[in-house]
């Protein structure tokens, strides 16, 4: 710093050299030093994602503990602590499909993500590991070692459940009468009306990324659509705001897949 100030005074008489070339050994012990620290073991630590109550609660401690000149500002320590407790609570979803239904992401027995992850979506899973505070390779998680997958389509159970990804029309005889969860990578077929959740790339069209969380037999559907809510610049669309091609007809190849 001293010597980034002696810069500018040292120019009108040409010698700005001397000082530039003393800050430049000093911004190289800086960036030493943090690769260095960078280095030590366990350095670089991963968390999950707080939920936002948690949050509030830690801001709203840390704003109290600011405002207040008096010991009364000690009260704020109360939530802070509060939050810290509840950080580790949050719901973390059991499915994630984004991208048009090129990447989609299930939770396994083990609490990790596992995902079918295609061209181009390794930065959006990377995105989602993170939030996880889950620090595997993107490769790794990317294998699908959850799926069960064929020509036509991959299946997984979670938490039970049968979540089924059709690839084409022929996966669709077996996946819209069994599957709870089923996640179609083209327009859905009129034809096709599963009991459990549907997802074709005209919802991921309108909505954006879903969740889905499972609970009790129970699935609770969050979208990128509903967290943004309907604004100026990005407004809701509905299914038929989205011109998309026609894909599969009413009459599906009879032709089928079995599932786990």
């Amino acid at each position: 710093m001293p010597a980034a100030l002696a810069t500018p005074v040292a120019m009108p008489f040409a010698l700005e050299a001397g000082p530039l070339r003393a800050m430049g050994w000093g911004i190289e012990a800086m960036v030493w030093c943090a690769n260095w620290v960078a280095g030590l073991p366990g350095a670089v630590g991963r968390v999950p994602a707080i939920p936002t109550y948690a949050f509030v609660l830690v801001v709203v401690g840390g704003l109290w503990c600011t405002l207040w000149g008096t010991r009364w500002r000690l009260l704020g320590l109360v939530p802070i602590v509060l939050g810290l407790i509840l950080a580790p609570t949050g719901r973390r979803p059991d499915v994630l499909v984004g991208r048009g239904g090129s990447i989609l992401a299930v939770r396994t027995d083990a609490g990790q993500l596992s995902a079918l992850a295609g061209r181009g979506s390794n930065f959006e899973l990377a995105r989602w590991l993170e939030h996880d505070g889950d620090g595997r390779p993107v490769a790794e998680v990317a294998k699908g070692q959850a799926f069960r997958c064929d020509a036509h389509g991959c299946t997984a159970r979670v938490k039970g459940m049968l979540l089924a990804v059709a690839n084409s029309p022929p996966a669709l005889r077996d996946d819209c009468t069994a599957a709870a969860i089923l996640v179609i990578k083209f327009a859905r077929p009129k034809g096709c009306a599963p009991p459990g959740v549907v997802i074709d790339t005209d919802d991921l069209a309108a909505r954006g990324t879903y969740a889905l969380h499972i609970d009790g037999g129970q699935i609770r559907i969050e979208t990128v659509a509903d967290a943004r809510g309907n604004r100026s610049w990005a407004p809701q669309l509905r299914r038929d705001d989205i011109h998309s091609a026609e894909a599969g007809t009413d009459d599906w190849p009879a032709r089928g897949r079995q599932v786990p």
